[in-house]
């Protein structure tokens, strides 16, 4: 499981915690910051390297939000497009996906520590 830690500054929780903005709106301004936005992205582009593509994503949006406060935890859904390039055939292809990652706010330390999990491969024993 990838776990990546995203810092966000100190007032952007106030805000959350002042019920100013959702959480929707916190952890998109969290995940799309420019220090954070290449690690989310190189993240989805692992679930697709095994297609044998180039595959690419240039962006991402956050569609769902959870927040238990009483844990400081809770669920995001991503949504984004996935293009892949065939050099062989010189084909482009593009398709939407989505993942659903639960994270961890580490209010001490000012980061959002989310829990990726990694792609998994069945291999031919698992279809029996």
């Amino acid at each position: 499981m990838a776990v990546l830690q995203l810092h966000y500054p100190e007032g952007d929780f106030a805000k959350l915690s002042g019920n100013e903005i959702t959480v929707l709106n916190f952890l998109q301004a969290v995940m799309k910051h420019h220090t954070n936005k290449p690690l989310v992205l190189a993240q989805l582009v692992t679930y697709h390297n095994h297609t044998g593509a180039a595959p690419q994503i240039e962006d991402f949006e956050i569609i769902d939000a959870s927040l238990d406060e009483t844990n400081s935890s809770g669920k995001v859904k991503i949504k984004y497009i996935i293009q892949r390039f065939y050099g062989c055939s010189d084909m482009n292809t593009a398709e939407n996906d989505h993942e659903t990652w639960s994270y961890l706010m580490d209010t001490k330390r000012n980061c959002l520590v989310v829990n990726a999990p990694d792609f998994e491969r069945l291999s031919p024993g698992d279809e029996f």
